[in-house]
């Protein structure tokens, strides 16, 4: 069993908030975003591992992953803070804390092992947030001279991005030494990569069915936007200074993000995460304050426009299908010539994990389980040969 510890968000952002409020804050807490905290102090730790054992029903972990701790590193960069070397010596110094902590944790028999998953143990030394695998490895070190329980590193690594499993200004590779002082790398986001500022899903898209064309649907939105503008726009009465007119312009507005969409999965995540949240604001809005005859019009609005919104939504899940498609050919293009004959027809999902699960010094391949034909999906690649030469592999891809 493996539990991390670190983001503070949603009902423990409420409890690190109300201990705030009575003077009574966790101590070195990194207050980067509304709604995203995060902290690494031993007292947070003791607080989390105690909840998470509780929920568990257990008395011991195996492992105790500090979450992201560069949160630190990029809070200063963000706010300004430096100089970079000054910000580094105390992230490391409270890492160091951290570890010392979770070196009393392993005396206690709540944790048996501990480590970092780090997004950025790969990134550029150059960079504010980049965190440095033989920096984590001497605070472990100073926590505990010569017996430390330092032993897990989790880190991005897919088939496009796969910095460590090749060397780094001259210095071996983040796999081969972290294989060397013993400790276990768990790959992180096997599927998704990050390349050229989004997301790409590294398996087939899966298509929508019966997608309408795309300019079909916005025209019938945008009709639909200039009705709610000439006749229920007038009678409201909205504070703040919001315009009515821009409470419904999804017909334009998507014009702006389409050009910018290069995945399926990068629209998904604006569909959700971007459009969904904001059209639900104004939609609440709405349906609280308005009465009467207004309503009644509103409500019959209401349900074309989403119903045609959805539409819209369909025709450009299929045209970012269409994008992923053409990105992900040539990543087979690239990943052919290193693979065996049994692998070349496997869907490109299995011929990913099975590459990773071959790279030397990968000792797990961490895969989400969010439906029943990803799971099993993921286990017909255990079935299948590793091939004889997967860095080869990630090195025709990195050149690509």
């Amino acid at each position: 069993m493996v539990t991390k510890v670190g983001y503070v968000q949603n009902q423990n952002l409420e409890l690190a908030t109300a201990r705030k409020a009575v003077a009574k804050p966790f101590p070195e807490m990194v207050e980067y975003s509304d709604g995203l905290w995060h902290c690494i102090h031993p007292e947070w730790l003791s607080d989390q591992l105690t909840r998470s054992l509780e929920r568990l029903s257990l008395e011991t972990v195996d492992v105790l992953l500090l979450h992201n701790p560069e949160y630190f590193l990029a809070d200063a960069a963000k706010r300004g803070q430096g100089p970079l070397s000054t910000v580094r010596d105390e992230f490391y110094r409270r890492l160091q804390q951290a570890f010392h902590h979770l070196e009393t944790e392993v005396e206690r028999g709540r944790i048996a092992l501990y480590g970092v998953s780090s997004n950025t143990a790969t990134g550029a030394p150059a960079a504010r947030d980049t965190t440095e695998f033989e920096r984590m490895w001497a605070a472990a070190e100073a926590a505990a001279p010569g017996k430390h329980h330092f032993r897990v590193l989790q880190v991005p690594l897919n088939l496009l991005e796969s910095s460590a499993a090749f060397e780094q200004a001259g210095a071996p590779s983040l796999l081969s030494r972290a294989q060397a002082r013993g400790v276990a790398v768990l790959a992180n986001r096997p599927l998704n990569a990050i390349r050229g500022g989004s997301i790409l899903r590294l398996a087939e898209p899966v298509r929508p069915e019966k997608a309408p064309k795309f300019e079909f649907v916005r025209g019938n939105l945008l009709a639909l936007e200039r009705e709610f503008r000439e006749t229920i726009a007038p009678s409201l009465e909205l504070g703040g200074g919001v315009q009515a007119d821009d409470l419904f312009a999804w017909g334009d507005r998507i014009l702006e993000i389409e050009p910018r969409v290069s995945s399926l999965v990068q629209w998904e995540e604006i569909e959700a995460h971007v459009i969904a949240p904001e059209l639900g604001k104004v939609l609440k809005g709405l349906d609280n304050s308005l009465g009467g005859e207004l309503a009644e019009r509103f409500r019959d609005f209401r349900g074309r426009y989403l119903r045609d919104l959805e539409g819209l939504f369909l025709a450009m899940r299929n045209l970012a299908a269409d994008r992923s498609a053409g990105r992900l050919r040539s990543v087979r293009s690239g990943l052919e010539a290193h693979l065996e004959p049994t692998l070349s027809a496997e869907p490109l999902s299995r011929q990913a994990l099975v590459t990773l699960r071959a790279v030397p010094g990968v000792s797990a391949v961490l895969l989400g389980a969010r439906s029943v034909q990803y799971v099993e999906d993921a286990l017909a690649a255990l079935a299948l040969p590793k091939p004889k030469d997967p860095v080869g592999a990630l090195a025709a891809l990195r050149e690509n």
